[in-house]
């Protein structure tokens, strides 16, 4: 949606004779910043003028949603939000905007003047109070909710609409732009993206795709009751198909009130179980979240790394633009299954080229996160001296991350606030190009970790979340994890000792304790594990909580890609 606005923006100014510098092009992933050039001479009020008439081809875009969405309500429950509704919109985007001359046919000192300006407009910017008092939103939790699902209301909900739709949980309440969020692009009566169940399923729904096709078309109550040849639904309303039925934990008559169909989906989920048995595959509950943003993006584009910035800032601009709109596309086709790999691994919320947020399935996360790092290398960042732009000290262009593991159930708003937070704990660490991870347990127990993408040794590079995986699927069949167990408390002893010799004490402890957890494993294999164990711990050494923190993470994925509760 965020993207639409902006490729909004990008036709406003490309209609009244502005060159595009930032993004390179208008794609489904947009950035959420613009620069163009304007070869015109015009006065303050003009330019006033103008800056205004480009930032309401927002408001104009958020007004085509906000019809569509008086639509799919109906005119008479709106009535009932219509004040509420339009008062939340109203503020929720910004648009912010300078015009500076390019003097002296100096653009690099135009740039510095219109980002120093654009970061004093921004901290400048007024706030519009709305005092609200009620029930707030489930999806954001800070406006109210405004739009429920069906009846009979909760009894806290007052001045809100109802409206019948499998989109919207039972009880769930939407605040407006929530609402409008969940429903867009409001061309489909499918959902507009996948379920948090649907990204912790996905493994196990690619490799038995009829399995839960059959499941779900029991609850169209045709296919139901040709099944079983005759329905009783005794004055109960039949349920429409949700996807948290996938988990036979929420087949209760609080869900499904209808007995009869209770109890035809608790057959049909005998079935799916049984089926996904056959074939190893499990329930996983739990689910990815994956948010970068490029490192130092400011000094990129201030030039700051470029020998001769005063000349050639505007092309290097164009050239930096063009490489993370194509890495953009990449990174999303990539995680979608929609590229030269098949393979959905997740669901992309937003690519934008320097920074990215999206859903990934458990087994693939330490894979996408490994690979990505890998592209971005690759298709920005070797590309940026291409021979026409010398990069100061070979001065490469890295990203950080944030990743937080959560339960199908836990608040989404929670899950991205972590996320963020472990992007920025990853950004505060003195290199950067780090990733922070985040397990969210149901208990509420939190394991958190910061660990380098990559590092060199003898030549190699050594990448963490390979590491991570590859002690994860040790862990699958071929080792026990009590090593991890013992290994943590044995730390904790260790965690205040300064003696010089602790690396060797770790080599032999570590090695010791993984060759008597071996299942399946042959010693040579034992003793290869051992190494990578040892690799995960070196940037850790003062640091023992962060690296038995990572391994806590590493046995928590691979329980709940086990099926574990």
């Amino acid at each position: 949606m965020l993207s639409a606005f902006v490729g909004k923006v990008y036709e406003a100014i490309t209609r009244e004779g502005g060159t595009i510098i930032f993004p390179s092009k208008i794609s489904k992933s947009m950035p959420n910043r613009l620069l163009a050039f304007f070869s015109f001479s015009k006065t303050d009020q003009e330019l006033k003028d103008l800056g205004k008439k480009i930032a309401k081809s927002v408001a104009d875009e958020l007004e085509v949603l906000r019809l569509k969405a008086e639509t799919k309500i109906g005119t008479t429950e709106y009535a009932k939000i219509k004040t509420a509704f339009e008062a939340q919109l109203k503020d929720y985007f910004s648009t912010f905007w300078v015009f500076v001359p390019v003097e002296n046919n100096n653009y690099a000192a135009a740039y510095d003047n219109a980002d120093r300006l654009l970061g004093a407009v921004k901290n400048a910017r007024t706030f519009t109070q709305y005092p609200e008092q009620g029930r707030k939103c489930s999806l954001s939790g800070e406006q109210n909710a405004l739009v429920f699902n069906g009846a009979p209301l909760p009894s806290f909900a007052t001045n809100v609409a109802q409206i019948k739709s499998d989109m919207i949980d039972d009880k769930e309440g939407l605040s407006a732009i929530s609402f409008i969020k969940r429903f867009y692009p409001f061309d489909s009566k499918k959902k507009s993206f996948d379920s948090t169940t649907d990204i912790a399923l996905l493994k196990s729904i690619q490799e038995a795709p009829k399995a839960f096709q059959d499941f779900e078309d029991i609850f169209d109550i045709l296919k139901a009751a040709e099944q079983e040849k005759c329905l009783k639904l005794e004055g109960k309303d039949w349920t429409q198909f949700n996807e948290q039925f996938f988990y036979d934990e929420n087949l209760t008559s609080k869900n499904i009130p209808c007995k009869q169909q209770l109890e035809i989906a608790q057959k049909a989920h005998k079935k799916l179980r049984d089926a996904l048995r056959k074939k190893g595959l499990k329930f996983t509950k739990y689910y990815a979240i994956l948010l970068f943003d490029a490192d130092s993006m400011g000094a990129w584009l201030s030039g700051e790394y470029l020998s001769d910035r005063e000349n050639k800032l505007r092309d290097f601009h164009k050239h930096l633009s063009g490489l993370l709109s194509s890495f953009a596309d990449y990174a999303k086709n990539y995680v979608d299954g929609l590229g030269a790999d098949t393979t959905k691994k997740g669901r992309t919320v937003y690519a934008g080229g320097d920074d990215y947020l999206g859903f990934v399935n458990l087994h693939y996360l330490f894979e996408v996160m490994k690979h990505l790092r890998e592209q971005f290398k690759a298709q920005v960042s070797d590309k940026i001296s291409d021979g026409r732009f010398q990069i100061t000290d070979n001065k490469e262009m890295t990203f950080s991350a944030g990743i937080a593991i959560a339960h199908y159930k836990t608040p989404l708003t929670e899950v991205l606030n972590w996320a963020r937070r472990m992007e920025k704990e990853a950004k505060d660490t003195d290199t950067k190009d780090s990733f922070g991870i985040a397990v969210l347990k149901k208990s509420g127990e939190i394991h958190k970790a910061v660990l380098p993408f990559r590092a060199m040794k003898d030549g190699k590079d050594i990448w963490y979340s390979e590491l991570m995986r590859e002690v994860r699927e040790g862990l699958e069949t071929h080792f026990s994890s009590n090593y991890i167990t013992v290994l943590q408390s044995e730390m904790e002893l260790l965690a205040e000792n300064e003696d010089t010799r602790i690396i060797q004490i770790m080599n032999f402890e570590i090695e010791r304790l993984v060759l008597r957890a071996k299942n399946k494993a042959t010693k040579e294999e034992a003793k290869e594990m051992a190494k990578k164990v040892m690799q995960v711990y070196e940037p850790n050494k003062r640091n023992i909580k962060n690296f038995n923190a990572s391994l806590s993470i590493c046995d928590f994925i691979n329980r709940k890609l086990q099926g574990n509760d």
